[in-house]
Parts: C-alpha cells; sequence; structure tokens
C-alpha cells in the first residue's frame, strides 16, 4: 500500500474525525488509509468503505509493528493511559519504535504545545515521545 497514511487510535472520538476529514472532506481513497485500533469490530463502517482496519495494542509492540507495516505516514494519536505513571510514555515509545522497525517514512504526533519544563501532569508524557521521535529520525 504505497503512500498510506495510517491512523491510530482510529476509534476513538479524535481519530473519527480524522477519518471523515481525510475521506469526506479531503477525499482521500480509502484503499489509502490503514486505521488502527484495539477493537477493529468497531470500524466495520470504515472498512465497508475500502479503509484497511488492523488491530494495534500499544502495550503489545509486536501488534504494532504488524500493524504499522506498509505504512508510509502515521498520525500518532496520544493514548489516554494515564492511570499509571509512565504507562503512555512507554506506549507511545512501544509506538515509535514499531513505526521505525515497520519503515514508516513519517510520525505526526498529537502533542501538546511546549511541554519541556511545562507544569501540568501530562506534559513530561508528551516531552519523552517528542524524544523518541526525535531521535528516531
Amino acid at each position: 500500500m504505497s503512500d498510506s497514511l495510517l491512523v491510530t487510535g482510529a476509534a476513538g472520538q479524535f481519530g473519527q474525525r480524522v477519518l471523515h476529514f481525510l475521506v469526506k472532506s479531503l477525499s482521500v481513497p480509502a484503499t489509502r488509509i490503514i486505521a488502527t485500533t484495539r477493537k477493529p469490530e468497531s470500524l466495520s463502517m470504515w472498512s465497508d468503505l475500502g479503509v484497511t482496519v488492523r488491530a494495534a495494542d500499544f502495550e503489545d509492540p509486536a501488534s504494532l509493528t504488524d500493524a504499522f507495516r506498509g505504512a508510509e505516514r502515521l498520525l500518532l494519536i496520544s493514548t489516554d493511559a494515564t492511570d499509571q505513571p509512565g504507562r503512555r510514555l512507554r506506549q507511545h515509545t512501544n509506538a515509535v519504535e514499531a513505526a521505525v522497525r515497520a519503515g514508516v517514512s513519517h510520525v505526526v504526533y498529537t502533542s501538546m504545545p511546549a511541554p519541556a519544563g511545562s507544569p501540568l501532569l501530562l506534559a513530561p508524557d508528551h516531552e519523552g515521545t517528542e524524544a523518541a521521535l526525535a531521535s528516531s529520525a
């Protein structure tokens, strides 16, 4: 699937909006899109339109590598795993490493403005993810 676009967390609210924007507003052919989620059955509407739907679990790096294979560009939507310190950063790092293994050439990440030194509790996860992306280049 050359020039394919991959959206992680595609079953979530933001992921759904991204898929809708790509297919309906930008008229990107559905066959160029890969949508990943832990629950692929929840994306049957998109698979019916021609989107490739794959299972991906940020806790399972092997599943991520398989799910990301064949994607040229990837939108890494930040997970909501804030129940344990460091869990979200670990998940994001798993995704970055899987993207490298899968040969993804470009990753866009939904971070936050200026996470370095921010007093927000979620900032270290975003700062760490940005660092992982920078070191993967």
